[in-house]
């Protein structure tokens, strides 16, 4: 004759809780600001490759930020060293117009703050 399983018992209802590590990020406080009785607390928009919607922190006016691309350093550096290595005829530019080495700023087209910059 065959046994009867012992019976189930229910699961636990949660797993347990486990704390999170504290990470900081580098974004800075969000700012309050007060104009004729409305308070503006603006906080820190991350800024990506394309333009981004935000409110300025400096003028509190809702933008489209604008950007221009420029090489990054390491763009420059890898350029001179190719130059050095003898492809000084044109092959010593390719680092500049490579995507990866380029760099998006960002700033208010109404006061011209600079809002930061995406390294891609």
């Amino acid at each position: 004759m065959k046994s009867m399983p012992p019976p189930y018992e229910p699961p636990p209802s949660a797993p347990p809780v486990y704390t999170h590590a504290n990470i900081e990020y580098n974004y800075a406080y969000p700012r309050i600001h007060t104009d004729n009785g409305v308070t503006i607390i603006t906080t820190v928009v991350p800024v990506g490759a394309d333009s981004t919607h935000m409110i300025c922190p400096n003028c509190n006016t809702e933008i489209e930020t604008t950007t221009f691309e420029k090489p990054r350093t390491i763009a420059y550096l890898l350029g001179a060293f190719i130059c050095i290595l003898g492809c000084f005829c044109g092959c010593c530019l390719i680092p500049c117009f490579m995507k990866s080495l380029r760099e998006t700023h960002h700033s208010c087209p109404n006061c011209n703050h600079y809002l930061g910059r995406f390294r891609t």
